[in-house]
């Protein structure tokens, strides 16, 4: 069962400001969308809702960035981490004690998690072991 896309609106029929339900765009027109009145079930076209602030939208709906541990993010940026299946907003950003950094995110379902972000993946056996310092095995007589 997927996600309904929901929008606070007021019901042209009812005048009630309610929790709308999108329907769907209009065929060929991409500044208007159905959305339908949980109460009295009546359909309205409306214009989406541009929200100011941080958090950009496309036709009503807020945009965000999947989560991957190998991109930076900024303050108030919003993710979707697909094994948490959640939506959040980065709060805080930090460095830990090895040097590496995180991101303190509010999730919608699940509440604040440390993510890891910037990761750069090493070959820590370029780095550790090469083979001028293994000791080579003298054969004994």
């Amino acid at each position: 069962m997927g996600k309904s896309k929901i929008s606070l609106r007021q019901c042209i029929h009812c005048s009630l400001t309610t929790k709308m339900v999108m329907v769907g765009e209009m065929a060929g027109v991409t500044d208007k969308i159905w959305y339908r009145c949980p109460r009295c079930h009546h359909l309205s076209l409306l214009s989406p809702i541009i929200e100011s602030g941080t958090d950009s939208t496309v036709n009503g709906e807020k945009t965000q960035k999947n989560y991957n541990p190998e991109i930076t993010y900024t303050l108030g940026e919003r993710i979707f981490h697909d094994a948490l299946n959640d939506f959040g907003k980065v709060i805080k950003k930090e460095t830990t004690s090895d040097g590496s950094h995180a991101i303190i995110v509010k999730f919608e379902n699940i509440g604040e998690r440390r993510l890891i972000e910037n990761y750069k993946l090493e070959n820590v056996f370029e780095n550790e072991i090469s083979e001028t310092n293994i000791p080579h095995r003298e054969e004994v007589n």
